[in-house]
């Protein structure tokens, strides 16, 4: 049997402005993971290391989702998640050179069956 997911990827510039409510109007991006019929997250350039990023999105893990994130290595730039609505089995940190491992910049998870 096929099973088939739905996946969204945002570039929110910075995690903790994305999540920021500025206005009645402008809730931030948290109320969107309320609504949203994904299953998986891919943030990028979420310029947090991992407590900043947790800390962030503390409401939408609260209601569920599971995190995975690669920091960068240079404080506030690069920075990868992803996020699940079911639990990784597998999470992969980094490619190629190991050079480049640190950079933020590639995170890999199988989750439920799915990679």
């Amino acid at each position: 049997m096929t099973r088939s997911i739905k996946v969204s990827t945002v570039n929110v510039n910075g995690i903790r402005a994305a999540v920021k409510e500025r206005s009645p109007e402008n809730l931030g991006m948290l109320p969107w993971f309320k609504e949203t019929a994904a299953d998986v997250v891919c943030l990028q350039e979420t310029r947090a290391d991992d407590d900043q990023l947790a800390d962030a999105l503390a409401p939408a893990l609260a209601d569920g989702w599971h995190l995975s994130s690669a920091a960068p290595h240079v404080k506030g730039r690069n920075g990868v998640a992803v996020l699940s609505r079911t639990p990784f089995e597998e999470i992969r940190i980094g490619c190629g050179a190991e050079e480049f491992a640190s950079h933020g910049r590639y995170v890999e998870v199988d989750t439920a069956g799915v990679t």
